[in-house]
């Protein structure tokens, strides 16, 4: 073979070898974290105390939870975020999950008009990698919360 042919081939070898690496990375060995919102109303049912949100790992390997946003999605893939401030006397991050581990963040009722403005929630891993609740779950919060401040104000 001659020298081109031969740098080629290496070359050819080499980028798909990153490419495998990276198709690897990114995709089987990413982390996976299920995030859950709901709302926590005190005995009574006339109070909302706070908004919960379960953060639980499904990666194989452990995962490092940084900090919890909110977030408006804008078009265009750009993000608006804002650093939820938690309730006193949390420690719930940052911390390190392995599999099937539960985090439990709390933050109170002053937020919930920065919940209203934002719109989600969303985990960041030690990655820069966002983790949001299903669209399903933040809207059925969204209206559990419209529903509960009419029949209070009413």
């Amino acid at each position: 073979m001659s020298l081109p042919i031969s740098i080629s081939v290496i070359s050819i070898s080499i980028s798909a070898f990153a490419l495998g690496w990276n198709i690897y990375r990114d995709v089987i060995v990413r982390n996976r974290l299920r995030v859950y919102l709901r709302i926590k109303i005190n005995g009574s049912g006339n109070s909302v105390n706070c908004l919960v949100l379960e953060i639980v790992s499904m990666s194989k390997h452990p995962v490092m939870v940084d900090r919890v946003l909110f977030l408006k999605l804008r078009p265009f893939r750009r993000v608006e975020s804002k650093e939820i401030k938690l309730l006193p006397g949390q420690t719930c991050l940052p911390k390190p999950l392995v599999f099937g581990e539960k985090s439990i963040c709390k933050f109170g009722f002053d937020q919930l008009q920065d919940f209203e403005r934002y719109g989600t929630v969303g985990v960041v891993d030690t990655f820069n990698v966002m983790h949001r609740p299903s669209k399903l779950n933040v809207y059925k919060i969204r209206l559990r919360l419209k529903r509960f401040f009419k029949e209070v104000n009413c």
